[in-house]
């Protein structure tokens, strides 16, 4: 399985970095939102997309989630914050949240949940067509 994390800050994103290649996914760091969706775009395949909510670069993580959910409706997007009052949008626009600090379990257990409902979602979507 692979992934990319999209955190801010090299500490931060090399710990991301590697809860998710501890819990078997091939993970990827990409510095900002715009470098992320490029990169998507040119066709590099990945199972899932990991952010935090807060970015630097103009892109927040909610707004990257927009963007790879319009172009690729069916790739899991997991964000991630530590600011509770950041959650609500999130839920609102139907993306999975984790709150800040996690642990390499509970992440694991965020991305499973989140890869099986896209997995559904696309089912639903077969389904009515």
């Amino acid at each position: 399985q692979s992934a990319f994390a999209h955190k801010g800050g090299l500490h931060v994103a090399a710990v991301a970095k590697n809860m998710l290649k501890l819990i078997g996914y091939r993970a990827d760091h990409v510095r900002d939102g715009a470098t992320a969706l490029a990169l998507l775009l040119s066709g590099q395949r990945f199972d899932a997309v990991f952010s935090d909510i807060i970015m630097p670069g103009g892109m927040s993580g909610l707004d990257l989630a927009r963007k790879v959910r319009q172009h690729f409706p069916g790739l899991p997007i997991l964000l991630s914050s530590g600011y509770a009052r950041a959650t609500g949008e999130v839920y609102r626009e139907g993306f999975d949240i984790i709150a800040k600090p996690y642990s390499a379990d509970s992440l694991a257990e965020a991305l499973r949940r989140t890869v099986a409902q896209s997995t559904q979602v696309q089912r639903n979507v077969r389904d009515l067509a």
